[in-house]
């Protein structure tokens, strides 16, 4: 018996929508043109209506915090980082000593209307 079987899809982000958008906020309001793929080894999260990405595994460091970027989350290694950060101007980005304390500061960037989708 022969099974023929469909690649899956590439993960990408969903975009970010809020219902009331607020003038003061960082926080991207307007859709996205275009969408850019997760990175390997990377999962979307979503926490009070906005997408981030995490890595799979906490054992691939260095990991990266990207507030303001064209992806928003915790990227494991520069090269998955860079791309989402370099010649994007206002990208916001740190390093990270695990991905639970990266994950801990996105969402306190979050809940502080700092982070945005460039």
């Amino acid at each position: 018996m022969l099974v023929l079987a469909t690649p899956a899809p590439t993960p990408s982000v969903p975009q970010v929508s809020h219902s009331q958008p607020t003038t003061s906020s960082c926080v991207n309001t307007q859709p996205q043109a275009r969408s850019v793929p997760i990175p390997n080894g990377h999962y979307p999260v979503t926490y009070n209506g906005v997408s981030f990405v995490l890595p799979f595994y906490d054992g691939i460091s260095p990991f990266y915090l990207i507030t303001r970027g064209k992806l928003l989350g915790v990227v494991a290694q520069w090269q998955n980082a860079l791309t989402l950060v370099i010649d994007v101007s206002g990208a916001s980005f740190s390093k990270v000593s695990s991905v639970r304390c990266g994950w801990k500061q996105v969402e306190d960037a979050i809940d502080d209307s700092l982070v945005k989708i460039l």
